[in-house]
Order: structure tokens, then sequence, then C-alpha cells
């Protein structure tokens, strides 16, 4: 049964890949990959197979993710967004188009990020995904801070703000907090940066959320050092 052999190396390669053994994880995915393929050819109108070629592909991006092997990422990920689109997976393409412009922002590829961000937050919006789009919105925001546009940045981070108190997403308010302090920061604005990125502590210490009380102390220092 090779659909079930499929199955078995594909939870084989996810056990693999939650232990840090990646490359057990891309051996197992790949062998999985070659049954999927073969299946394709033989039934291609099959769904469940083109949902299971979309997945493996998107785990095989996860990887090599994770080994920082961005190129390789990528190459995954829009396969996974090609059998994603074929099968009309609309979730599953925001999710992709939102890491391959996680990627082309580390690569430094600022425009591209955007591209991706943007087409992303379009379909969040036909789906009506409130928690997406903050999420892209905050992405975009992080883009242009990248690009030293900082108005433009602190502009999107206080339209994700707006949807994070509305769904009062306790650690995506203080994340926002953080960012447009710091976008004032950048700006000199000295005054508004303190009272951004101190909000934001305020509410990190009621909720002991251990990351956004360093990052919002490293903030502080910087405001302050200048």
């Amino acid at each position: 049964d090779k659909k079930k052999q499929a199955v078995a190396l594909g939870s084989a390669a996810y056990a693999f890949s939650n232990s840090g053994e990646y490359e057990q994880a891309i051996d197992y995915n790949l062998r999985a990959l070659a049954i999927y393929e073969k299946l394709d050819v033989e039934i291609p109108d099959d769904i469940e197979n083109k949902k299971s070629l979309c997945n493996i592909h998107n785990k095989l991006g996860a990887v090599y993710y994770y080994l920082a092997n961005y190129d390789k990422a990528i190459e995954y990920w829009q396969k996974a967004l090609q059998f994603s689109s074929e099968i009309n997976d609309k979730e599953g393409q925001a999710y992709l188009l939102n890491n391959i412009g996680l990627i082309y922002e580390k690569q430094g590829k600022y425009d591209s990020a955007l591209v991706n961000h943007r087409q992303s937050l379009k379909i969040k919006e036909e789906l009506n995904d409130r928690p997406g789009i903050s999420g892209s919105i905050n992405n975009i925001g992080n883009i242009f801070f990248y690009k030293k546009e900082y108005s433009n940045a602190i502009e999107h981070w206080k339209r994700a703000l707006k949807i994070k108190d509305e769904l009062n997403e306790k650690p995506g308010i203080i994340n926002s907090l953080q960012n447009i302090g710091y976008g004032y920061y950048y700006l000199k604005d000295y005054d508004k940066a303190l009272e951004y990125i101190y909000t934001g502590l305020k509410i990190a210490e009621e909720i002991n959320h251990r990351h956004y009380l360093k990052e919002g102390y490293i903030k502080l220092a910087d405001v302050y050092s200048d």
C-alpha cells in the first residue's frame, strides 16, 4: 500500500524534525515525496494526493528553513504554493506566501518580501482572518523598518495594534507597542518611544512574558543611551 508507506515515512520525518535530526527528516520526507510524485503521475486528478504533495513540500521547506538553507526552503515552499493553488487551499496559500516573505526579509530582498506579504494579506482579508491580517500588516511594517522608512513602518504597526487590541491578543499587543516605540526611537522622538515601550513593558509584567520583558529593557537601554 504505497499511500500508507508514504504516510508512515512522512510521520517518521516529522518525528526526526521535532527532535532536531534534520538530515534524517529530509531523507524520510524525500522518500515519501517520491511515492506521492509517482502516484500523481498515475492518478493526476487525485485531490488528496495533491494535498499530500503540498504537505511534504511544506515540511521540506520548513526543515531547510531551520537549517538556514533559505534558497532550498523557498524552492520547496514555492512548489507547495503551486500545489496549494491547484487545490484552491486559500489558507495554505496565505501561510506559504507569508513564509516565503519572511525568507526574503532574512535575505535582505525587501521588495520581494513586500510582494509576498501583500499577497498573503490580500488572501487573509478575503478569508476575514483577523489574527492573520494583523500578522501580515505587522510583517509589512517590519519590512518598511528595514528599508529605513520609519514613519511608514509605524503606520503599519499601529494598524496591526488596533486589530490586536480588538482581539485582546496580549503578546501581539506588546510586540506592536515595542515596535512602534522603536520606530519613534529611530525618528529621534524619544518621548513617544519611551511612552510606547513602557506601555508594552507594563503589559509584559502583567502577564509575566519574559521574552518581551527582555526585549523591552533592551529597547529602553537603546533609547536612554542616546
